[in-house]
């Protein structure tokens, strides 16, 4: 089991890789995806005054490089978060819940680049050293995002 674990982490160092693989893996990593009994709704962030439950947060970021001791992330947009849940759960990370916000090229009426943002509430805390190879940060602050007007709201059983 634990030279499965490392050749998963080994071929996919974060989540974002694992978006743009097409395989056998991936179909498996889906269906722990439908067997986890995963329901979801849209959510208006901007018009409705909604705040985060209490929890363990971690915010997708992309790859994460440490250069002499300074932490540099390359950010990658987020195509299918659906690949991202399948690849956790494969690694029994106990997920609660998840917000996504795709990525857009407007906010409302104004023209402006904004990034998917990925949030993910856990049951427990994971091993930082883990959780970074795989793309996301603890925090302690947690946020769905900038211009939060169409969110897609996960939840895991």
């Amino acid at each position: 089991m634990k030279k499965i674990i490392f050749l998963l982490l080994s071929l996919f160092t974060n989540p974002a890789h694992a978006q743009t693989l097409d395989s056998l893996i991936i179909d498996n990593y889906y269906q722990k995806v439908i067997s986890s009994k995963l329901d979801f709704d849209y959510q208006n962030w901007m018009d409705e005054n909604r705040t985060l439950p209490e929890g363990i947060y971690y915010q997708f970021e992309g790859k994460i490089i440490y250069e002499d001791g300074k932490k540099f992330v390359e950010h990658s947009p987020i195509h299918n978060p659906e690949r991202i849940f399948g690849f956790l759960l494969a690694l029994d990370i106990p997920l609660k819940e998840a917000w996504y916000r795709q990525q857009e090229s407007s906010c409302r009426i104004y023209t402006v680049g904004v990034n998917s943002s990925l949030l993910i509430r856990l049951e427990r805390r994971i091993p930082d050293e883990l959780m970074e190879r795989l793309g996301f940060s603890y925090t302690d602050k947690p946020s769905v995002g900038e211009c939060p007007y169409n969110v897609l709201h996960y939840t895991f059983e």
